[in-house]
């Protein structure tokens, strides 16, 4: 069994490879914003975060599936978030 510090260097190195994956989905929220401008859609589409909530259920084990979902709502949040300042709206449309 690996020692703690073993450990903690795998979580480390997974938080940052989080981190990184995090920053690819705000530049494509960007790309997604210019996209929804240019198509005339609104920022919020409740129909596709359903789907991605229980999507995000679904792939991870039963015990984990409250925090699953939580940290995909939060993932959504921050993309409409970062969608809406860079469409120069003050909340979801």
């Amino acid at each position: 069994m690996a020692d703690l510090a073993e450990l903690r260097e795998q979580i480390d190195s997974i938080d940052n490879a989080i981190f990184e994956l995090f920053t690819q989905r705000a530049d494509l929220a960007a790309q997604i914003a210019a996209a929804k401008q240019r198509d005339g859609r609104a920022v919020l589409d409740p129909e596709r975060e359903r789907s991605k909530v229980l999507d995000a259920r679904a792939k991870v084990p039963a015990d984990l599936q409250d925090e699953g979902e939580r940290l995909m709502e939060l993932l959504m949040e921050s993309s409409r978030k970062r969608q809406n300042e860079l469409l120069g709206q003050e909340r979801d449309r």
